[in-house]
């Protein structure tokens, strides 16, 4: 049996109009039971034949079609499943009346159902009163099972072979039959039961259209366009030459014998025409489809030119798998020819590892009569190397739905597979980073909201997924510290900047431990902040160990500021005891020497003192140093700052305690020598004090000079016995530098030593 035709390729307007006549037919049939119902109800005649002399419809007849017709409603389509079963017994119903009916015609048998809603005074006198035709009963029983069976292929047959008796019955009319059988007269159809009788079995064919013969009818195909242009025309030329035959033999036209050959006649001539006819509209269709087909050509070779020009490798497949096409983009790729590649051929160029996968992926595509077809696979270039292609094919389809060919084509998408690769690579070495450092890693959104599940967080707070959604993580910061944090994160938001702070947080053993919260902005195309990327470092040991050490620290400074306060204290008494000292004896020369030797503890003691005041206690600026010893230098000797100038140019470099003191002591030695020999006989001039630090390697130089009277005449400062002079080259050898002595005009002492950057690098 040839397949009915697809639900998409029927014609719309068709099935709407089928669907009207399903409808309509339900109206005709409880509208003609009705009527004749109230009128066996009223006694009125011209209700129960409808004004026609031929007879009333039996009360029987009009309840079965009241019947038929409510359950021919209830038969629409997408009826729920107790609706469906309430039609059903309505189907049983009328089936079951004809039935029993026809057992009383053949059995000669009552039954009592001929008159079991009201009594049929007309026929009293008859055997069987209030009963309906035998045709009717016929009707009756196959419409009957019709409704019954309407999901089956069996419902429509019925329905049509209920048509039978009704058209019996209506030729009967047509030729006058009722001079001609006799008692089956008493049997036949009323011109009102047959119309009920086709409406009923109309309407059972039309509340499926889109299912069995009737979907030919709607097919928007050539025969279903063939189907609605012949049959009804057929129809109405045999009944019109059945009623004009008849009428012209009734009125004594012609005999019985001229009446057939006029029916002949007349039958061939209509039915030549009708085939004329659609012949013609065949060969319209056939027209239009040359049109059509050669269009199609023409597209096909502008498709085809198109399909050239894309950057994809595209292919076509008949319906049952094998390759037909393949592009020119595909054959510059592989550089293997097209038929070369025809049929299963082309999976050759698919690497070994998806070959299997995707021929038994594409074999389940056709057997599953899918919407479309994608995958991912590595094909072989020209090259010999293999890059990444997504698939992706989509069925062509004709008229009756059918698969007759398959398109496709193949994007390049290695760059974006190895992308991908790497990214995911990337991601597992990023989570492999996390798990290996043991930090907690967290997102957030742009109101610091945790949204996203951090198995790490749970690990280490303990909480739940739902405990910390939301602001909920909250609740495991210390309660001191909240606020804080709240703070900062608000200024980071407005700042779209880091946002990073210490805080205690509760872990999983109730324990709250100090760690380190660092968050950093992800921020979108408009520059607002889409989410936040954190993580939490527990610094807890770090922070008691710091703490340790500050305390630590804050001892240290205490005992060495008690130190150098007493180391200066011990120095001053030492230089009160020399000026004590210098006070008790007359001799000129002690008292010089106590007084140089006053000086000098002096200068060691102002040492201590700054480095006491600074509160740094490893070293001190030599400009903060040098200007105050050389202040007290010129009040120790009482020079006049008019007639004896100190000039200081000294850059902000810094010496350790270790090298201050014999830099002092350097200093001290060649200021003392100038302010008492440079200038004899109230003479006037500069002393000046130059320090460099050179940026190249850290070193340092220092200048002392004056514009006196020089050194004596014929003195080697090397050879020199004076303790002044012997101090200063012990000091330069003592700090690691070179001394260069320069003489005239006045004195010039160098001294080059290296820096503290130099002295760590040695």
């Amino acid at each position: 049996m040839t397949a009915s035709p697809r639900a998409a390729n029927l014609d719309p307007r068709v099935l709407s109009a089928l669907r009207k006549v399903h409808a309509g037919a339900c109206v005709v049939m409880v509208a003609l039971g009705l009527t004749v119902l109230t009128g066996w109800a009223l006694n009125l005649e011209q209700l129960k034949n409808f004004g026609m002399a031929l007879g009333s419809m039996k009360a029987n007849t009009a309840f079965a079609f009241v019947v038929a017709g409510i359950t021919l409603w209830l038969r629409r389509e997408n009826r729920s499943d107790k609706t469906q079963r309430l039609a059903q017994a309505g189907g049983a119903i009328v089936a079951a009346l004809g039935a029993l009916t026809l057992c009383e015609y053949l059995t000669g048998f009552n039954l009592g159902i001929d008159q079991f809603f009201l009594q049929d005074h007309e026929t009293m006198l008859t055997s069987s009163p209030g009963r309906m035709s035998f045709n009717s009963a016929v009707g009756f029983s196959l419409g009957g099972a019709a409704l019954m069976l309407i999901e089956t292929r069996a419902g429509p047959w019925l329905a049509a072979a209920a048509t039978l008796p009704a058209l019996v019955s209506m030729a009967s009319y047509l030729y006058g039959a009722e001079r001609l059988i006799g008692l089956f007269l008493l049997t036949g159809m009323k011109p009102h039961t047959i119309a009920g009788m086709l409406a009923l079995s109309a309407g059972v064919l039309c509340a499926r259209p889109a299912r069995g013969a009737v979907a030919w009818f709607a097919s928007a195909g050539s025969q279903g366009m063939l189907l609605r242009k012949l049959l009804p025309g057929g129809i109405a030329i045999l009944l019109a030459t059945a009623f004009f035959s008849e009428l012209g033999y009734t009125t004594g036209l012609y005999d019985a014998g001229y009446r057939g050959a006029l029916e002949l006649v007349a039958v061939i001539v209509m039915l030549s025409a009708l085939v004329l006819w659609a012949a013609a509209v065949l060969a319209r269709v056939e027209t239009a489809r040359t049109l059509v087909a050669e269009t199609l050509r023409e597209r096909e070779s502008d498709l085809r030119q198109l399909i050239e020009t894309l950057p994809q490798l595209v292919w076509t497949c008949r319906a049952d798998g094998p390759c037909d096409y393949l592009s020119q983009q595909w054959v510059a790729y592989t550089g293997i020819p097209e038929h070369e590649q025809l049929g299963y051929k082309w999976l050759q160029q698919v690497h070994p590892d998806d070959r299997q996968g995707l021929s038994e992926a594409w074999s389940q595509a056709m057997k599953a009569d899918r919407s479309y077809f994608e995958s991912e696979y590595r094909i072989q270039g020209a090259d010999k190397r293999y890059r990444w292609f997504k698939t992706r094919a989509a069925p062509v389809r004709d008229e009756m739905a059918r698969v007759v060919k398959w398109i496709g084509t193949g994007r390049d998408v290695d760059d974006h597979k190895r992308a991908e690769e790497s990214l995911r690579h990337s991601e597992e070495r990023l989570g492999a980073l996390v798990a290996a450092t043991a930090q907690i890693v967290w997102t957030a959104n742009a109101q610091g909201e945790i949204v996203d599940d951090s198995p790490s967080w749970r690990a280490y707070t303990g909480q739940t997924y739902e405990q910390c959604l939301g602001r909920g993580w909250q609740n495991a910061v210390h309660p001191e510290d909240r606020a804080h944090g709240a703070q900062t994160w608000a200024t980071a938001v407005a700042n779209k900047s880091v946002c990073e702070l210490q805080d205690r947080i509760r872990r999983a053993d109730g324990i709250y431990r100090w760690t380190l919260v660092r968050a950093v902005p992800l921020l979108d195309e408009t520059g607002a902040i889409r989410e936040w990327v954190g993580m939490t470092i527990d610094i807890n040991e770090q922070r008691r160990a710091e703490e340790a050490m500050q305390a630590a620290l804050t001892e240290k400074t205490v005992l060495l500021n008690e130190i150098h306060h007493r180391v200066k204290n011990n120095l001053q008494i030492i230089a009160g005891l020399l000026q004590l000292q210098a006070g008790n004896t007359r001799d000129d020369t002690i008292k010089m020497a106590l007084a140089e030797g006053k000086s000098r503890v002096e200068t060691m003691a102002l040492v201590h003192q700054l480095l006491y005041e600074s509160g740094d206690f490893s070293q001190i600026a030599l400009s903060v140093y040098l200007r105050r010893l050389g202040d007290l230098l010129l009040a120790s000797y009482c020079a006049d700052p008019v007639r004896i100038r100190l000039r200081l140019d000294v850059d902000d470099a810094k010496l350790e305690l270790n090298r201050l003191i014999p830099i002092g002591l350097f200093v001290h030695e060649l200021l003392c020598n100038a302010l008492k020999h440079a200038f004899p006989a109230g003479d006037g001039g500069e002393i000046n004090v130059n320090l460099r630090e050179h940026v190249a390697d850290g070193s340092v130089t220092l200048t002392v000079s004056d514009t006196g009277v020089g050194l004596p005449a014929g003195l080697n400062p090397k050879e020199a016995k004076t303790l002044g002079l012997k101090l200063v080259r012990m000091l330069a050898e003592q700090i690691g530098g070179a001394l260069i002595i320069g003489n005239g005009p006045g004195t010039r002492f160098d001294l080059h030593f290296p820096g503290v950057a130099e002295r760590k690098a040695a």
